[in-house]
């Protein structure tokens, strides 16, 4: 599921919430001592600074960078209702940081504004899909950093390690581990031969 950077407000129009985000502004915009039109034309007004960009991190679905002003989103396999309770989920972390509270994570108030789009107020990392992509991706990415001298059994690791593992021990054996080299890279084949 790849998309290309685009500004956030044209991504809610393709992904088909913008009438769902502004009903649910509307909704608790007495409860920020606000006009109905005016929080919701404040909201999209703020999301014209945001991007949406793509997202290959393997253990969550989105995430907002407030300093950057960029929403990241999987682009790994995931439900339908992970993807879009995944986006709610963030613009109320965009509305809260840019109408309500600069501060706040997940408490009331984004939790009243979650709620008030559709999302689920919570982690949506329970979507099968999405941990099966997951899982599949970490493997291709994953590296051996240490393995075990008596049993062979392998630490792996997404990135490289500066720990030193020769101070470890193995648990289930009692083996030392050794710390293993990079291995090489193959250089890409060049089309004449």
């Amino acid at each position: 599921m790849n998309f290309r950077p685009m500004p956030l407000p044209h991504f809610l129009e393709q992904e088909g919430l913008r009438a769902t985000i502004e009903t649910g502004l509307r909704k608790v915009a007495r409860e920020f001592g606000r006009s109905e039109h005016g929080f919701a034309a404040a909201a999209f007004a703020s999301f014209e600074d945001w991007t949406v960009r793509p997202s290959r991190a393997t253990t969550r679905f989105g995430s907002v960078s407030t300093r950057t002003r960029i929403f990241r989103l999987t682009v790994l396999d995931c439900s339908e209702q992970a993807r879009r309770d995944t986006i709610l989920h963030e613009v109320a972390h965009i509305v809260v940081f840019e109408l309500v509270s600069k501060s706040e994570r997940h408490g009331p108030r984004w939790q009243l504004l979650a709620r008030a789009f559709g999302a689920r107020p919570s982690r949506a990392g329970l979507d099968l899909r999405f941990r099966t992509a997951s899982a599949q991706l970490r493997s291709k990415r994953e590296v051996t950093v240490a393995r075990c001298t008596r049993c062979g059994f392998e630490v792996k690791r997404l990135r490289r390690s500066t720990r030193d593992w020769r101070r470890y021990l193995h648990r289930s054996c009692g083996g030392r581990f050794e710390p293993q080299a990079p291995e090489p890279q193959s250089p890409p084949r060049s089309a004449d031969g």
